[in-house]
């Protein structure tokens, strides 16, 4: 059983793997699967979200992560605060919490909650850095890099320990 199911540590895993979704809307999506897969989870198999334990979810969700990442540097990418993608975004968040949440045997609605709005909030963060970083000048490339990082870097700790071997 994962160290995840003291509630707290599932609650704070869960706000950090939303909020690096909102960034990066597949990123969430790709690590929890590939955490799966290495069974580092091994409570999702029981789950309405086991297929994210499959290989083949792992790396089709890894490659729309690095398809994903790759768009957010061009222009034709549609910003990520208009509604229709800020849901979309939520909607990826509340499915990573939920499944860490019911793979941890906690109500998968809490976790399914706690994802929506920190990815709801992550997406609005990454958007006003990103602004902000525009108004100062520069290329847009070193932010863009920089929310790269900042996702990755939220995802990987929130799935960090998840099982002992």
């Amino acid at each position: 059983m994962p160290e995840t199911t003291d509630p707290g540590r599932t609650w704070s895993r869960a706000l950090a793997l939303g909020a690096a979704t909102g960034l990066r809307s597949m990123l969430g999506p790709a690590l929890l699967s590939r955490a799966a897969t290495r069974g580092e989870l091994p409570g999702i198999r029981d789950t309405p979200f086991a297929v994210l334990a499959s290989p083949g979810t792992a790396r089709t969700l890894t490659l729309l992560a690095a398809g994903e990442v790759l768009a957010d540097k061009t222009p034709a990418v549609p910003g990520r605060t208009s509604a229709p993608v800020l849901v979309q975004r939520a909607a990826f968040g509340a499915a990573v919490g939920g499944a860490l949440y019911a793979a941890c045997r906690l109500d998968s609605r809490v976790g399914a909650s706690l994802g929506a709005a920190a990815s709801a909030a992550g997406a609005l963060a990454g958007q006003g850095f990103r602004q902000a970083a525009g108004r100062a000048g520069g290329p847009d490339l070193l932010p863009a890099l920089a929310e790269d990082a900042l996702a990755l870097g939220l995802g990987l700790l929130s799935l960090r320990g998840l099982a002992r071997r």
